[in-house]
Protein backbone atom coordinates (compact mmCIF):
# COMPACT_ATOMS: atom_id res chain seq x y z
CA UNK A 1 0.00 0.00 0.00
CA UNK A 2 2.68 2.50 1.00
CA UNK A 3 4.04 4.03 4.13
CA UNK A 4 4.97 7.01 6.24
CA UNK A 5 8.56 7.37 7.37
CA UNK A 6 10.49 9.55 9.78
CA UNK A 7 13.82 10.09 8.00
CA UNK A 8 15.59 11.24 11.14
CA UNK A 9 15.08 12.77 14.57
CA UNK A 10 17.63 15.40 15.59
CA UNK A 11 17.34 15.29 19.37
CA UNK A 12 19.50 18.34 20.15
CA UNK A 13 17.45 20.62 17.87
CA UNK A 14 14.22 18.70 18.56
CA UNK A 15 13.31 18.40 14.88
CA UNK A 16 12.63 15.68 12.34
CA UNK A 17 11.79 15.09 8.70
CA UNK A 18 8.90 12.90 7.58
CA UNK A 19 7.79 11.58 4.21
CA UNK A 20 5.18 9.31 2.69
CA UNK A 21 4.43 7.26 -0.40
CA UNK A 22 1.53 5.20 -1.72
CA UNK A 23 1.08 2.64 -4.44
CA UNK A 24 -1.31 3.78 -7.17
CA UNK A 25 -4.07 1.38 -6.01
CA UNK A 26 -4.06 2.99 -2.54
CA UNK A 27 -4.46 6.66 -3.48
CA UNK A 28 -7.52 8.85 -2.98
CA UNK A 29 -8.65 7.12 0.23
CA UNK A 30 -7.06 9.56 2.71
CA UNK A 31 -4.44 7.03 3.83
CA UNK A 32 -1.41 9.31 3.42
CA UNK A 33 -3.13 12.15 5.25
CA UNK A 34 -4.26 9.96 8.15
CA UNK A 35 -0.83 8.35 8.37
CA UNK A 36 0.90 11.71 8.23
CA UNK A 37 -1.26 13.13 11.01
CA UNK A 38 -0.65 10.06 13.17
CA UNK A 39 3.13 10.36 12.73
CA UNK A 40 3.08 14.09 13.50
CA UNK A 41 1.03 13.47 16.64
CA UNK A 42 3.45 10.73 17.74
CA UNK A 43 6.56 12.83 17.10
CA UNK A 44 5.20 15.93 18.85
CA UNK A 45 3.65 14.15 21.82
CA UNK A 46 6.01 11.22 22.45
CA UNK A 47 9.33 12.71 21.30
CA UNK A 48 8.51 16.31 22.36
CA UNK A 49 9.79 17.74 19.08
CA UNK A 50 9.73 21.43 18.23
CA UNK A 51 9.67 21.34 14.39
CA UNK A 52 8.88 18.74 11.75
CA UNK A 53 9.50 19.19 8.04
CA UNK A 54 8.37 17.45 4.87
CA UNK A 55 9.70 17.89 1.33
CA UNK A 56 7.53 17.25 -1.73
CA UNK A 57 8.38 17.38 -5.42
CA UNK A 58 7.13 20.64 -6.93
CA UNK A 59 5.05 18.78 -9.53
CA UNK A 60 3.72 16.23 -7.02
CA UNK A 61 0.39 17.93 -6.38
CA UNK A 62 -1.06 15.00 -4.40
CA UNK A 63 1.90 14.85 -2.01
CA UNK A 64 1.85 18.60 -1.50
CA UNK A 65 -1.87 18.41 -0.69
CA UNK A 66 -1.10 15.84 2.02
CA UNK A 67 1.41 18.22 3.63
CA UNK A 68 -1.13 21.03 3.57
CA UNK A 69 -3.98 18.86 4.94
CA UNK A 70 -1.64 17.85 7.77
CA UNK A 71 -1.26 21.52 8.68
CA UNK A 72 2.27 22.14 7.42
CA UNK A 73 3.24 25.57 6.07
CA UNK A 74 5.11 26.05 2.81
CA UNK A 75 8.53 27.63 3.44
CA UNK A 76 10.23 27.65 0.07
CA UNK A 77 11.66 25.58 -2.77
CA UNK A 78 14.93 23.69 -2.87
CA UNK A 79 16.23 23.78 -6.44
CA UNK A 80 17.23 20.39 -7.85
CA UNK A 81 17.45 19.05 -4.32
CA UNK A 82 16.71 15.34 -4.89
CA UNK A 83 17.61 12.81 -7.56
CA UNK A 84 14.35 11.12 -8.65
CA UNK A 85 14.49 8.31 -11.23
CA UNK A 86 16.57 10.00 -13.93
CA UNK A 87 17.21 13.58 -12.90
CA UNK A 88 17.26 16.20 -10.18
CA UNK A 89 13.87 17.53 -9.03
CA UNK A 90 12.94 20.73 -7.21
CA UNK A 91 11.25 20.14 -3.86
CA UNK A 92 8.93 22.35 -1.82
CA UNK A 93 9.81 22.51 1.87
CA UNK A 94 6.93 22.41 4.36
CA UNK A 95 7.11 22.54 8.15
CA UNK A 96 5.00 22.68 11.27
CA UNK A 97 5.97 23.80 14.76
CA UNK A 98 4.81 22.19 18.00
CA UNK A 99 2.91 25.34 19.01
CA UNK A 100 1.05 25.33 15.67
CA UNK A 101 0.15 21.66 16.09
CA UNK A 102 -1.06 22.27 19.66
CA UNK A 103 -3.11 25.34 18.67
CA UNK A 104 -4.89 23.60 15.80
CA UNK A 105 -4.44 19.82 15.84
CA UNK A 106 -5.84 18.34 12.61
CA UNK A 107 -8.86 16.10 12.93
CA UNK A 108 -7.86 12.48 12.42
Amino acid sequence: MGGVVCWYIHKENRNAEVGHWLGSASTEHGLATRGGKAVLEYLFEVHDLHRIKMQCGVANVASRAVAERCGLTQEGTGRESHWITDGFVDHVLYSILAKEWAANPPVM
